[in-house]
């Protein structure tokens, strides 16, 4: 029996789909394409989650001034709600352009006005679950004093601006923000 190119190839793709879904099955749910917001960065003032995409570089809290993202590596959010392997009720921050947790009753506390975080005019994001993985770099948490994103990776905690001490992830999951290259 002959076997034309396009059946070779398409029967080495399904074997190939086959063999690696039930290899590795919790790579494929977050190999996924997964719709990402590309422009967030690190300020290495207060270690926070901000979006530099708008004119503004929103209102940090370690000196009520423009974020800093001098020394930061470019991060994409994922969009999107609750799936495996991530978290939703992720929202941004209209008035610091941090990222913040929505999904408790307290909005949490934004460093531009010491109200709470403002995100009408936010989409819906998900923050991944995990370590250090290839395209994604570990060590982010969530504070549970202002609910915004922090890097708990380095000696600083950062600055809350709940009330300017150290950041609290000690009740945090362990996230993951995804590495762009552009």
């Amino acid at each position: 029996m002959k076997v034309s190119r396009r059946n070779a190839l398409l029967l080495w793709c399904a074997c190939g789909v086959g063999i690696i879904g039930t290899q590795i099955p919790g790579v494929i749910a977050l190999a996924q394409a997964q719709p990402r917001q590309r422009g967030w960065r690190w300020c290495r003032k207060c270690q926070g989650m901000f979006f530099s995409g708008n004119p503004s570089q929103g209102v940090c809290p370690a000196d009520s001034r423009a974020h800093d993202a001098s020394q930061s590596g470019r991060y994409a959010a994922v969009l999107g709600d609750d799936a495996p392997g991530r978290q939703g009720g992720w929202r941004w921050c209209g008035k610091c352009q941090g990222m913040f947790f929505s999904g408790n009753p307290s909005q949490g506390v934004c460093p531009s006005d010491n109200g709470t975080h403002d995100a009408s005019q936010s989409g819906h994001y998900a923050a991944v679950l995990g370590d250090d993985a290839p395209g994604r770099q570990g060590g982010w948490r969530w504070c549970g004093k202002c609910q915004g994103m922090f890097f708990s990776g380095n000696p600083s905690q950062g600055v809350c601006p709940s009330d300017h001490g150290a950041h609290d992830g000690s009740q945090s999951g362990r996230y993951a923000m995804p590495l762009t290259l552009g």
